[in-house]
């Protein structure tokens, strides 16, 4: 038999006319890529019906909102995926007051744009973990933008930025910017676009907002 029969009786039917060598060919190529990109890495695998603070994002502590200002910090997710609650946990509650949360569009350069979806307002009248409810489709690799303003001055959860995406502070050359921090009048909506002449803000000063997965696309 012929080398390039041999060959053939050894794997599936090589594309591109590649009849010899097939290991090297593009079916050979795909089919590694697709179980690496499938089954070779941890962060394409998140549990659906559990809420994400998508990386690099973990809890660290509290933080005390001040009315009138809205938030807004970055995620890029590692695939498609789509979400229908976006949630912050109320440990300290403003009587009376509430809170609106939403995802905006990348702009320019790492800076929030145009409001892609108002989640929905939600109370910090409590102590509560307070969720808005909506759905919307994520894309991989793209940079989206999860965003909070406040009407009141309650605490919630925040959360620290593990990669600084936005570079170090350089008032004190150390420290991770993780948010941007603009002043927004609140009215129980979201402005479009996101306001310019924002600051760049500490991880210590990001509210922990968070998303329920609903599926893996």
């Amino acid at each position: 038999m012929s080398d390039s029969g041999i060959r053939i009786g050894l794997v599936d039917t090589p594309v591109d006319g590649q009849l010899i060598k097939a290991p090297t060919s593009n079916w050979a190529y795909d089919h590694n890529a697709s179980l690496i990109a499938h089954q070779g890495d941890p962060n394409l695998f998140w549990r659906t019906g559990e809420y994400f603070r998508p990386p690099p994002y973990f809890d660290n502590g509290t933080l005390l909102l001040v009315a009138d200002r809205i938030f807004a910090h970055p995620f890029i997710l590692p695939r498609g995926m789509t979400f229908d609650r976006m949630a912050i946990s109320v440990t300290i509650e403003d009587a009376g007051k509430s809170a609106v949360l939403g995802l905006y569009n990348e702009g320019a350069n790492l800076y929030p744009g145009t409001l892609l979806v108002k989640a929905g307002e939600v109370s910090v009248n409590g102590v509560a973990i307070v969720a808005a409810t909506f759905s919307q489709a994520l894309s991989k690799g793209v940079v989206y933008w999860l965003a909070l303003s406040s009407e009141g001055g309650p605490t919630v959860r925040n959360s620290f930025a593990q990669v600084p995406l936005m570079g170090i502070q350089t008032a004190v050359f150390q420290g991770r910017n993780q948010v941007w921090r603009a002043t927004h009048v609140y009215d129980s909506d979201l402005p479009d676009p996101f306001p310019g002449g924002g600051s760049l803000v500490a991880s210590s000063s990001a509210p922990g907002v968070a998303m329920r997965l609903l599926s893996l696309d």
